[in-house]
């Protein structure tokens, strides 16, 4: 048989490969190989370039390299630094300018700059240098306004001599007709991922990109963690939506949380032809175990993140986190539990024990009842009130003797509304200056006690991560406490940026209040504390490449 060839062509923006005489079943036996290629008769297409070409010379030991795959080498090579032809905006910080610039010129990219470095605007300023005459953004509810402010900012520009036309649309009924005024030479689109299933479930997707071309649309799917969950309706609703657009920009600040594996649906949507195997993906980057009930995730390899990053060099775009920003103070407290809610505690504890064990000997514990029981042993550790029992709790005690002894302004995290609405009270009767923000806080609401926390009107903000976790800059926090957490490490680890981001002014004390027993010994406030560093420092070799602070 002749030697495979592996050829680029440009104008579509794919790799081809060749195989000389070779019959259909041969090149299919070669197709189950590889992870990211597609078969037309006798020949493999792929994108992304950069794992199609290393994933073709690792199983092909024998290949010819067309010179035009040496072109895209070298014009890759280019992309690495800015030349007169880039963006320079002179309002941008040093660190955001390479990333702008490489979203700029890519029509497929996943941004995975860590929290805090301005995704948005560089997004913003990306979008304002591609023509397009449609953008839609997918943002998360809480985010909506943020973009909106971020665009009328970042996209004027008289020497553009254009107008653009920036509608949000953030309720769960859809407007009648989606009228374009020919005043506009642009328009962008901002919706919430609950506005776009509805675009999807009632078939009026062509009705919003209306007689614009799929060269002349640009699609941002912000958080596009929100997206990992391959078996989703979720997910099915940004891969339709997605299969409109020609350019595709997927903006996340922790595009894995748990496992590699997280970032196969955010893939799919990019290059859906291609990234059809979960499972061929999963074994490239992840360990996998046979389990009696099936194939389980249990690790990611060792270098995983650093072979994702040689694989995916020419879509994944990273944005270093500047080295004089101030880096945050974390210190553990224990909080000794109260005789009463210790023995609630202990009952609990054992009770939950036999109850997971009965469980566990029917069938596999589903995710969902782990974090069901565990949930409630995270409620009495924080106070017995929230399971309808005694009002004792030694970490709410301890919050209230540490708040007058460190600097304000600073941030209460919660994790049930609950102890929001008591704390909210109690803070208030001592002379604090305090709101709290929850999902039950509307848009404006919510933007006014940011802007007061951030004025300095706030000696207190008490949060929870549902509507905080994302967007706000909140770096007028001196003190950050962390009263009460749940297993969700991207909410830990988008909180985190809140208040370290590439303004900040000061470094941030972060104080992890965590109930003991007693004697000292250890609760589930420690299994989660170990479980939430872990991720998040896994999430900053991914998106930054090293550890950028001491959490």
């Amino acid at each position: 048989m002749n030697t495979p060839i592996l050829s680029y062509d440009a104008d579509k923006e794919r790799l081809k490969l060749t195989f000389p005489e070779w019959d259909q079943d041969s090149v299919a036996a070669i197709q189950q190989m590889l992870l990211c290629w597609y078969r037309r008769g006798t020949s493999l297409y792929s994108f992304p370039v950069a794992l199609a070409k290393i994933e073709a010379m690792e199983i092909l030991k024998e290949i010819t390299i067309d010179p035009s795959v040496k072109e895209f080498d070298m014009e890759q090579s280019t992309l690495q630094w800015t030349g007169t032809d880039g963006i320079e905006d002179s309002t941008l910080f040093p660190d955001q300018v390479i990333p702008t610039n490489l979203l700029y010129k890519r029509d497929k990219a996943i941004v995975t700059a860590a929290p805090g470095t301005g995704k948005t605007i560089m997004s913003a300023v990306a979008l304002r240098e591609r023509y397009h005459k449609l953008a839609v953004v997918v943002a998360p509810l809480s985010s909506l306004a943020s973009w909106e402010h971020e665009l009328k900012i970042w996209y004027t520009d008289p020497l553009l001599g254009r107008d653009i036309d920036v509608e949000v649309i953030t309720w769960r009924k859809l407007p009648d007709s989606f009228y374009f005024s020919s005043i506009y030479d642009q328009r962008v689109i901002l919706i919430s991922p609950q506005v776009m299933h509805a675009l999807v479930e009632q078939g009026r997707v062509d009705e919003l990109l209306g007689d614009n071309r799929p060269y002349d649309q640009i699609l941002i799917l912000d958080e596009s963690y929100l997206y990992k969950n391959r078996k989703a309706d979720r997910q099915d609703d940004a891969s339709s939506l997605a299969s409109n657009f020609r350019t595709v920009w997927l903006l996340s600040g922790m595009p894995v949380s748990r496992f590699n594996d997280d970032l196969f649906a955010q893939l799919h949507i990019l290059f859906p032809s291609v990234f059809r195997s979960y499972w061929k993906f999963a074994s490239r980057y992840c360990l996998l175990k046979d389990t009696v009930w099936g194939i389980d995730v249990v690790n990611d390899l060792p270098y995983a993140a650093r072979r994702i990053k040689g694989d995916f060099n020419d879509i994944l775009i990273e944005c270093s986190f500047p080295e004089t920003v101030p880096d945050w103070l974390p210190v553990e407290i224990p909080c000794q539990m109260t005789d009463r809610q210790e023995k609630i505690y202990e009952n609990l504890r054992d009770k939950l024990i036999v109850d997971a064990g009965t469980l566990g000997a029917l069938k596999p514990l589903a995710l969902k009842t782990i974090l069901s029981l565990s949930g409630r042993l995270l409620q009495v550790a924080s106070n017995p009130l929230l399971v309808e029992g005694v009002d004792s709790s030694g970490k709410w005690e301890r919050l209230l003797e540490l708040v007058p002894r460190n600097e304000l302004p600073a941030l209460i995290w919660i994790n049930y509304i609950k102890t929001g609405e008591v704390l909210l009270e109690r803070l208030k009767a001592l002379g604090y200056r305090v709101s709290l923000l929850a999902g039950n806080c509307k848009p404006k609401d919510r933007k006014t006690m940011v802007d007061s926390f951030q004025a300095g009107e706030l000696d207190l903000l008490i949060i929870h991560p549902a509507v905080g976790k994302y967007s706000h800059t909140l770096t007028a926090a001196k003190t950050a406490y962390y009263l009460e957490r749940n297993f969700d490490r991207e909410a830990y680890y988008q909180s985190l940026f809140r208040v370290r981001r590439i303004i900040s002014k000061h470094a941030c004390k972060i104080v992890y209040l965590l109930s003991t027993y007693q004697t000292g010994k250890q609760t589930i406030d420690h299994v989660v504390h170990r479980l939430l560093l872990e991720s998040s420092r896994k999430a900053q070799k991914l998106t930054v490449g090293k550890l950028i602070g001491s959490i």
